[in-house]
Order: structure tokens, then sequence, then C-alpha cells
């Protein structure tokens, strides 16, 4: 696990790709395991992390 300290401008753009279409086309329409789109999405997830994180990096923005 990485020892970095996230900045609250880190913070904010998490929050702020938590509620992004970007993160809402992550997700299949289809049920997962018998819980909806809308159920999974309530739930911050590992790849969530990792999907932000890659965002961030310079090639990308």
């Amino acid at each position: 696990m990485s020892d970095k300290q996230f900045t609250a401008s880190d913070l904010i753009s998490f929050g702020n790709y938590l509620v992004s279409d970007a993160r809402r086309k992550t997700f299949g329409n289809a049920p997962k395991g018998g819980v909806s789109k809308s159920e999974r999405m309530k739930v911050v997830h590992d790849s969530d992390i990792q999907n932000w994180k890659e965002q961030q990096s310079p090639a990308n923005v």
C-alpha cells in the first residue's frame, strides 16, 4: 500500500469521479449477483480508486 497522502484537491476530484458519467459507464446495466446497478454504485470499490488514479495520470490529463 502506498504511503501517499492525498490533498483536499485529490479528495474533491475523487468525489467528483464517484458521481461522474465515466464511473456510471463502468457498471453494466444487468444486475450482478442479484444486486442492481444503482445499489452497486452506492458502494466505493477498489476499482473506483484505480480508475480514478488512471484518469489522474499525466497521459490522461
